[in-house]
């Protein structure tokens, strides 16, 4: 049997015709949480590998409570840190979480390693389909509609259609995908390789 993540796993399971997996609360949490702390563990493994790093716990031991106030004071007035120990700490604390699936920095690092390899965009565009009012959502969640000859009156309520969603996010998130890619394609007149929305997760938008 060829070996696979457990992001791979992951993905297959959302995937399944049983729904069970994707509409676990407790799953999906896991789905996100596990490679979360994964990567932030093997970040953490190379940050106290460094030399640096017996020195930076020394000075750390003679940091007080009143040192740690004073940092939180500095940061929610805008200013830097002026402690270099705390300086240095926090530097160390950022480096460690960077690479963590979801993260600030990780989404940085994707949107510039996108504008180094493709180039700036030139326009910023953000589409927000409505899931709840649309019967391909409806369809994703599990309802029986025939969208080649679609009836407006038929189907579910809004509130059904909206619970629907909210207890499948695999679906909503789904939808979302189809629709931008849609958009994308037919709209703007766009067609880039998929490999230019395939994320770190290993999940591709296409």
């Amino acid at each position: 049997m060829k070996n696979f993540s457990l992001v791979v796993f992951f993905r297959r399971a959302m995937q399944l015709v049983d729904d069970r997996f994707r509409k676990d609360r407790f799953f999906l949490f896991d789905v996100f949480a596990t490679p979360q702390k994964r990567d932030v563990s093997n970040s953490a493994r190379l940050v106290f590998e460094r030399e640096s790093w017996e020195r930076l716990k020394a000075q750390m031991e003679y940091i007080t409570t009143a040192d740690i106030l004073k940092a939180v004071q500095e940061e929610e007035a805008g200013k830097p840190v002026s402690d270099e120990q705390l300086r240095e700490f926090f530097r160390t604390a950022s480096v460690t979480r960077s690479h963590a699936i979801g993260s600030d920095s990780d989404r940085h690092a994707n949107l510039w390693g996108i504008s180094t390899v493709y180039s700036k965009p030139s326009i910023w565009l953000t589409i927000n389909p409505l899931d709840r009012h649309d019967p391909v959502a409806a369809v994703l969640v599990g309802e029986d509609i025939d969208l080649d000859e679609f009836v407006k009156t038929s189907g579910p309520s809004a509130g059904n259609r909206s619970r629907k969603l909210v207890a499948d996010p695999f679906a909503a998130v789904e939808y979302f995908h189809i629709t931008v890619k849609a958009a994308s394609e037919y709209l703007i007149g766009t067609n880039p390789p998929i490999d230019r929305y395939t994320w770190n997760t290993g999940y591709s938008a296409s």
